[in-house]
């Protein structure tokens, strides 16, 4: 058996200079590419790291499961990361990670789900009411799914309030995450340093993020809901603010992600009527005009297929990154101790080696029959292995019911033909609003 020092490294382009720029100015493209042109292990210089992107599901699996020991949290990427997060269990590794997963754990449980669904009706039904009230008035599909995903994570996970106005807390966080986004993109963080006014609105974003943190933190211990009652364990040895820092992780990331695929399922069901026509009828024969519940969730099936299929093309997190602890191999390549190695969910998504017309929108592609002898890591929205999104299921929950919901009682249609880019930065975003037609065809239901 070979040495891996004589294996060699893979092929990418050569000058970091260009590939900064090209990867600025394009990420989705610039991954897609680099892909195409250099194959499943491709070695990306920049300016002041290089990093292996991962593209074949083999190799993926081997990163997120097999190997996974192997890989670690120690990049660039977290670190700018734990800046808006602090070290929670999205940012911490090894055996504090661990303790801090065992911990949360039983908190997404089966029971514990199915008594959070009364919250996302009570909360999707009021929308639904107010989009009735307002008349034939456009949505914008983010901003509504941004402010409905707050106020469930709030009250369902944390069982707070938000005691701000709900704009102003969507808009703090979306300042964040641009914040974050700029500051993995540059060479040198001045963000704490310069007085620039991004930086100064970032700053005033972060406070008021703060203030609201620290309300659900400091809530008596008897109050709330299970899931905070399990942080303060987790965080019990490290004080208070450790607690903040697995809060801010839930506020943040438990509606930021199902906002993006809430807005990105919205915006594909309007683009593709057939598709929309499908789930209504399914919720309205499933349903029959009451509010779901968690037994309703297998039989919507389809429902959940649309999801799926939004999230393959749509993936609200497109990027993993992890920091290699030794020499590896993948793909014939070397990967070298230290290295960076991303592993793309909008890459590997799109493989025509594993998705028939990977550019179309195709719900059924997830029915058994043709998820049969598809690789395990060629979709993979929540991540893999030990390591998969400890609330993958409550967003799938949480989506479900929404979109059900929806479905049920609204006809969804584009107001222009306008094609939506989206912004690849810390999550998977609409570049732009997306203004949407909502007609309401039945009664919506409350209970």
């Amino acid at each position: 058996m070979r040495a891996l020092g004589s294996l060699r490294l893979p092929p990418g382009p050569s000058s970091a200079f260009r590939t900064a720029a090209a990867l600025r100015r394009d990420p989705l493209g610039f991954v897609t590419e680099a892909q195409r042109r250099f194959g499943d292990v491709a070695r990306i210089p920049l300016w002041h790291r290089t990093f292996y992107l991962v593209s074949h599901p083999d190799g993926v699996r081997h990163v997120l499961i097999d190997n996974a020991r192997n890989y670690g949290k120690d990049t660039a990427t977290f670190s700018k990361l734990r800046s808006l997060f602090g070290a929670g269990l999205l940012t911490s590794d090894g055996e504090d990670w661990l303790r801090r997963r065992r911990i949360a754990q039983p908190a997404f449980g089966r029971e514990r789900l199915a008594a959070i669904v009364p919250v996302v009706v009570q909360a999707t039904a009021a929308m639904i009411a107010r989009w009735s009230a307002q008349g034939p008035e456009p949505i914008d599909a983010a901003r509504e799914m941004t402010r409905l995903t707050l106020e469930i994570v709030v009250a369902a996970l944390l069982g707070g309030n938000l005691g701000e106005g709900n704009e102003q807390v969507a808009g703090a966080v979306s300042e964040i995450v641009h914040q974050t986004k700029r500051r993995i993109e540059s060479l040198i963080d001045l963000s704490a340093i310069l007085p620039t006014l991004s930086n100064l609105r970032a700053r005033r974003a972060r406070r008021l993020l703060d203030r609201v943190v620290d309300r659900l933190v400091t809530r008596p211990a008897g109050e709330g809901t299970d899931l905070l009652a399990r942080l303060r364990q987790a965080s019990e040895a490290q004080g208070r603010g450790a607690l903040r820092d697995e809060v801010m992780t839930m506020f943040v990331a438990g509606h930021e992600t199902t906002a993006n695929l809430l807005t990105w399922t919205l915006y594909e069901i309007a683009r593709n009527p057939c598709v929309g026509r499908r789930a209504a009828a399914e919720s309205r024969e499933v349903l029959a005009g009451r509010a779901p519940g968690w037994d309703d969730l297998a039989p919507l099936a389809f429902t959940k297929r649309v999801l799926q299929e939004s999230m393959r093309l749509h993936p609200p997190v497109w990027l993993v990154e992890r920091s290699a602890k030794e020499d590896d191999m993948i793909g014939g390549c070397l990967i070298p101790a230290g290295a960076t190695v991303a592993v793309s969910q909008y890459v590997t998504h799109r493989r025509p080696g594993c998705w028939r017309e990977p550019e179309r929108f195709d719900p059924d592609r997830f029915t058994p029959e043709r998820l049969e002898g598809l690789p395990r890591c060629a979709f993979f929205p929540f991540g893999g292995g030990a390591q998969q999104c400890i609330g993958g299921q409550f967003a799938m929950m949480e989506a479900q019911i929404v979109l059900a919901m929806v479905a049920q009682s609204c006809a969804v249609g584009l107001v222009n033909d306008r094609p939506v880019e989206a912004d690849a930065g810390v999550t998977l975003r609409p570049r732009e609003p997306i203004p949407l037609s909502i007609r309401l065809e039945v009664p919506h239901a409350t209970d």
